[in-house]
């Protein structure tokens, strides 16, 4: 796994060299408003998606 959801669903983090400059170069977890809408999906049940 190259990025990590935080504990209440709205943040990403990279774990690897790669991840972490996915994180940065699409703007995962410095985009306010992406972080707002993740709220809302949390508390939708839409987010985040189950993982196998």
């Amino acid at each position: 796994m190259q990025q990590r959801r935080s504990n209440d669903g709205t943040r990403v983090t990279g774990t690897t060299p790669v991840g972490r400059a996915t994180v940065v170069a699409l703007c995962l977890d410095s985009d306010l408003d992406a972080i707002e809408v993740r709220q809302y999906w949390v508390e939708a049940g839409w987010h985040p998606p189950d993982e196998p």
